[in-house]
């Protein structure tokens, strides 16, 4: 179970995976975490560049293609591969 302040959007992925994004809190970065066994364990698989603008996720989702869209509030479409 991810024990975190306010999750953010999820999305599931192609392969059953499940992505969380956590917004920012006090003195923590703002983390997109993924949980491949149902949420037993989650790791954190975000990057700086998320870390440092995707603390105001609105919105995600995951194509088929295993590309991660996440959607933000101010600062616009952040896109990547996993």
């Amino acid at each position: 179970m991810l024990t975190t302040f306010r999750p953010g959007p999820l999305a599931i992925e192609p392969g059953g995976g499940v992505l969380v994004a956590v917004p920012a809190s006090p003195g923590v970065a703002p983390a997109l975490m993924e949980t491949l066994d149902r949420g037993t364990t989650w790791h954190d698989v975000s990057d700086a560049l998320y870390r440092s603008t995707g603390g105001f996720a609105i919105d995600m989702s995951v194509g088929q293609d295993g590309r991660v869209y996440v959607a933000t509030f101010g600062d616009g479409l952040l896109t990547g591969s996993r």
